[in-house]
């Protein structure tokens, strides 16, 4: 994930979440023979490595996938591990007004 940019890493009961301003990826489970991992984007990305793609708003999707081995993480994973990271960095708010803002 450094590699990516640097992180927080912010381990809780129930998961491993990877930070930058905001979460942006997390391991969700260990399994016996993988890890579940939860993914930040916002646009829909089609991809056979996706286990669940779930949808919150026009421009929030988190999408599951595991990892069964370092082999797993391929340049299709890293480059979408990147673009999360411009999520979690919050790039994609850049220039938008923020709410509750007062127009100028």
């Amino acid at each position: 994930m450094e590699a990516i940019g640097p992180v927080r890493v912010v381990p809780n009961k129930t998961r491993i979440a990877f930070m930058v301003r905001v979460r942006f990826t997390c391991v969700v489970s260990v399994r016996e023979d993988s890890l579940r991992c939860s993914i930040w984007l916002t646009r829909r990305v089609a991809s056979k490595r996706w286990v669940r793609e779930d949808q919150y708003g026009p421009s929030c999707y988190v999408y599951l996938f595991e990892l069964r081995s370092p082999r797993d993480v391929t340049a299709e994973i890293r480059r979408h591990l990147r673009a999360s990271y411009a999520v979690g960095c919050q790039m994609h708010l850049a220039g938008r007004p923020r709410r509750g803002a007062a127009a100028g």
